[in-house]
């Protein structure tokens, strides 16, 4: 228990201090969890430990209680026909009932130890899976800070950019209009002319031809 709450002042208190004084705050946090993680991994095994000697504890207090009874029904046996024998099995069934009870207590005193180191690191384990998501969202909000600064930096350069290519563009296709426009209205002009003076030109090879017609039919 002093391990558990050892690490966690020292982790948090090295952690404050590091996020206040290094930029890159996700690395920190990071090294900071898995030291942390390293830890409890050190407590869960001595929790182990302690586990395995509560077993051991409850083996020998169990094993004690079958030695109480034994002497007991050996002194009751043979109380009979050999007393001083008898008194030697009291002797070692007091014996053993003494231990019995050390046993006991020791045992008692597992459960307590294995009980405490159990809550303990469920609530650094609970904190460390509070700092871990802490620090995902920290470092999403941080992407989605850094990405919406290099879009508002960039995107209002594109757009600035943009508008004076997409105005130079229009300004261009607006002079190609004009062009065509005059182009069309020159044509049509070019094309009524030619068309005058074509009709002019039919008009008098016509009168030339009537002429030349009635010259044939007048009489000598």
């Amino acid at each position: 228990m002093a391990l558990i709450k050892r690490i966690s002042a020292t982790l948090f208190a090295n952690l404050d201090k590091a996020v206040s004084t290094v930029e890159n705050h996700d690395a920190i946090a990071g090294a900071m969890i898995d030291d942390l993680r390293k830890s409890t991994q050190e407590a869960q095994a001595r929790l182990n430990r302690v586990k395995r000697s509560r077993k051991e504890q409850e083996q020998r207090v169990s094993d004690l209680h079958k030695q109480i009874e034994t002497w007991k029904a050996r002194a009751v046996d043979t109380a009979a026909d050999n007393r001083d024998k008898a008194m030697a099995c009291l002797e070692r069934k007091q014996s053993a009932e003494q231990q019995h009870v050390d046993a006991v207590k020791s045992l008692e005193e597992f459960k307590v130890l294995e009980s405490k180191l159990e809550n303990n690191l469920k609530q650094v384990q609970k904190k460390i899976d509070e700092l871990a998501k802490q620090r995902e969202l920290l470092k999403s909000r941080e992407s989605v800070s850094s990405a919406m600064t290099t879009l508002g930096s960039a995107g209002n350069q594109a757009s600035n950019e943009l508008d004076g290519i997409f105005d130079r563009w229009e300004a261009t296709l607006g002079n190609g209009h004009e062009a065509l426009d005059i182009y069309d209205l020159n044509s049509g002009e070019l094309d009524s002319l030619e068309r005058e003076f074509q009709s002019a030109e039919a008009n008098v090879a016509l009168e030339d031809e009537l002429e030349t017609l009635l010259k044939e039919t007048r009489p000598s």
